[in-house]
């Protein structure tokens, strides 16, 4: 994940208010989350473009003046956070080439930063996917299954999840309309993938976009999307507040039972995955009444979160905004209001 500067060490990037910790949609408005990430991302990039500056001994005014007149009221592609990243990873390595890389990268895709147009494509159809796909493939994910993962674009038409994707749109717009008021602030590609092992992904490495398993051959693909979108965007927007506060301060070598995946994994993980199913299962309840798969699917949720949730309360170490996530998990699962 991208690790931007905390809003305390600048003053003009604006601390959230604490009402804004709390798993229940609409209790932190997304426009605002969104907005200040966006300014976050921008003050790094410009802190970094001056330490690439420092490290090959060339002025780089016109890069930080660029990244300046980044507009933060309007959507950015994906490519925005990729630069970041990318930058970093090049000075972490203090190799002159792979900086000197990542700075035609910026230049040369400048010209798409605004490409934040919604649109449904096939994983690796961007140049800037195929590092974050390369980090995916190897990072060997198993989720119970033991299977290695496996992610393949799609090089058939997709327009066969278009209408699945509407309808679960419609879903989760009935059903939470804050939620998807997050959906349509925090994304602007679904990326899909044929694969094994890994269901989906999603980062602040690559804000705005999101990636599934291709649903088309299942029974209700509507519902699978409704499941993942929601747990997809919900990792977004925690990620957007752990900007402002750490939260978790368990250390990152301790390893816990994971309440979706098969191998323990750190707090962190724990903490993501339980304030994720507390949203799937939140608005499962709400389509239940009406839809008996959705019913059907209700029973794995809500023991993965009471198993998350299990693992937190006998062994996280929390700041007090971590806490407040925390003591909403269960009325947002309730399906209590802001």
């Amino acid at each position: 994940m991208l690790k931007i500067k905390n809003s305390h060490q600048s003053d003009l990037i604006p601390k959230f208010p604490d009402n804004f910790f709390n798993a229940i949609p609409g209790t932190a408005e997304p426009t605002i989350v969104a907005r200040s990430f966006r300014l976050a991302l921008k003050k790094d990039l410009i802190s970094n473009l001056r330490k690439c500056s420092s490290a090959i001994g060339l002025d780089l005014r016109d890069y930080c003046e660029a990244i300046e007149s980044l507009d933060i009221d309007s959507k950015w592609s994906p490519i925005v956070s990729v630069w970041l990243s990318a930058i970093k990873q090049a000075l972490r390595s203090k190799h002159l080439d792979k900086i000197f890389d990542s700075l035609i990268f910026l230049r040369s895709t400048v010209d798409h930063k605004y490409d934040a147009k919604f649109r449904i494509d096939s994983a690796l159809t961007e140049s800037w996917e195929q590092t974050y796909i390369r980090r995916l493939r190897l990072s060997n994910v198993k989720i119970n299954s033991g299977e290695r993962t496996v992610i393949r674009p799609i090089i058939t038409s997709t327009t066969a999840i278009i209408d699945p994707f509407q309808k679960s749109l419609e879903l989760i717009s009935k059903n939470d309309p804050y939620l998807a008021k997050e959906f349509h602030c925090y994304t602007t590609r679904l990326k899909i993938f044929n694969g094994i092992a890994l269901v989906g992904s999603t980062s602040t490495d690559i804000m705005g976009a999101i990636y599934l398993r291709n649903p088309v051959k299942m029974t209700r693909p509507d519902l699978y999307l409704v499941e993942h979108l929601t747990h997809e965007v919900s990792h977004l927007h925690l990620h957007q507040l752990m900007i402002y506060d750490k939260m978790i301060l368990n250390s990152d070598h301790e390893r816990y039972p994971a309440p979706i995946r098969s191998d323990p994994r750190p707090m962190f993980g724990i903490f993501h995955a339980t304030f994720v199913l507390s949203r799937m299962v939140r608005i499962f309840r709400k389509i239940a009444d009406a839809d008996i798969d959705a019913k059907n699917t209700l029973p794995k949720l809500e023991k993965q979160f009471w198993n998350g949730l299990r693992v937190i309360q006998e062994n996280a170490k929390l700041t007090f905004r971590g806490r407040l996530i925390l003591d909403s998990l269960i009325p947002c699962l309730k399906g209590l209001h802001q």
